[in-house]
This record gives C-alpha cells, sequence and structure tokens, in this order.
C-alpha cells in the first residue's frame, strides 16, 4: 500500500506488535495533529531529536550524550547559545542561579540571576565560599563585612603586598610616605624602608632589628 503524501486518522488505540518505519528511515517522527512541525524525530542512525516549529531544539546521539541547541554535544549534556547569553538556570521559584557566556569582559561566568548570595561548598557540607549581593566575599563567613572578609587562618607562601594601611586588632602598621617606612605603631618600632631595617619610633638612630633586602 501506498500512503506517500496522505493521513491516516485513528481515532481508537493502535497496537503494533513490531516496528513502524517509513522506507529508509529518514524521515520518522512522532508529531500532532496540526502540529506536524512539533515533535520526536529521527535524527541520524541511532539518534533522536525534539523539534519545535520545525527547528531542532534537543538531540540524544548514539552515546547517550544529550545537546541542548547543538547536534553534535561533546559531554553528558552540552548546552549551545549565542555570544552573551544564559545557559542553563537552576530556581525554586525565588532564587535563581545559573550560567552565562560572554558578557563586557568575555569568558564564562557562573552565580546567582536573582539578587541573591552565591557560595560554593565541597564534601556535601556547609558554604565554603560566598559572594555577597554587594560583591563582598568571604571565606569561612556567609555574611563578608568588607571586600574580603576570611574567618579563620591564612597563609601566604610569597610576598604579600599592602596598598594602603594594614589594620591587626589593637595594633595600627601604615606606610609612610613622608618618612618610607613602614609604621607598626606610634612611638614604637618602625621599618626603615631606605635602611631596610626596623627602628625605634622614638630614636632613628636606633635599631632593634635588620632584616634582608627589601624590595618594592
Amino acid at each position: 500500500m501506498d500512503f506517500a503524501d496522505t493521513h491516516i486518522g485513528i481515532n481508537k488505540s493502535l497496537y503494533v506488535a513490531g516496528n513502524i518505519a517509513p522506507n529508509g528511515g529518514a524521515g520518522f517522527g512522532h508529531t500532532w495533529n496540526g502540529n506536524e512541525d512539533t515533535g520526536l524525530f529521527w535524527g541520524a542512525t541511532n539518534e533522536l531529536t525534539l523539534k519545535t516549529g520545525g527547528v531542532e531544539r534537543v538531540r540524544v546521539d548514539s552515546s547517550g550524550r544529550m545537546g541542548i541547541g547543538t547536534a553534535n554535544p561533546g559531554s553528558k549534556l552540552t548546552v549551545k547559545t549565542g555570544a552573551e547569553s544564559r545557559g542553563f538556570e537552576h530556581t525554586d521559584g525565588t532564587v535563581s542561579m545559573g550560567s552565562y557566556i560572554g558578557g563586557s569582559s568575555g569568558g564564562g561566568w557562573m552565580g546567582t540571576v536573582s539578587n541573591h548570595p552565591f557560595s560554593l561548598y565541597v564534601n556535601n557540607g556547609g558554604p565554603r565560599l560566598t559572594v555577597a549581593t554587594n560583591g563582598y566575599v568571604g571565606i569561612g563567613t556567609i555574611a563578608p563585612g568588607d571586600e574580603l572578609d576570611v574567618v579563620g587562618d591564612g597563609k601566604i607562601s610569597n610576598n604579600f603586598w599592602v596598598g594602603a594601611n594594614l589594620f591587626v586588632p589593637g595594633v595600627k602598621m601604615g606606610v609612610s610616605s613622608t618618612r618610607g617606612r613602614l609604621e607598626v605603631s606610634a612611638g614604637g618600632p618602625v621599618f626603615n624602608q631606605a635602611g631596610h631595617r626596623f627602628e625605634n619610633g622614638t630614636d632613628p638612630n636606633r635599631y632593634d632589628h635588620t632584616i634582608g633586602t627589601f624590595n618594592t
């Protein structure tokens, strides 16, 4: 029987014990009456596609990889968008987070779409690093009070540069623009940048400590 260019209407259940395939298999699809360009289609050998409006939106290849916006997924799930576009979004209806490609500085972005902080966690535990909505970064805290707020110990294995004052509880350390040295406290020991040494704050000629070369 040749049913080319015709439609067959069935208003009751249809049971098929074998396979249904067109001649050659290339055009098989499951669509709905009056909306033939939307549905499940044969994409290639061992591949399925979903189309809406005649445009392929999703493809599952022969390896089980799924592509959204691409017919050539490179991993278990590949989402392809245009430049400066969002990819996936995860939301509970109030808080939303997602991915973004492009932007004014380029590269890949990850964060919240809604006005909520963004945190990273490990080992199925609590937040380890949090970026607040004002841009403050907290390590060990979800409520950072400054540009960088670290709750806990820190370690620096190389140089550490301070462009302004360095504050320690009970002690103020600051670079003196007129005297060219690091002042630890008023009247206390100070660092002479030119002489690469600590001096007594009340007597510059008295050297308490001398250290190695100081590079600026």
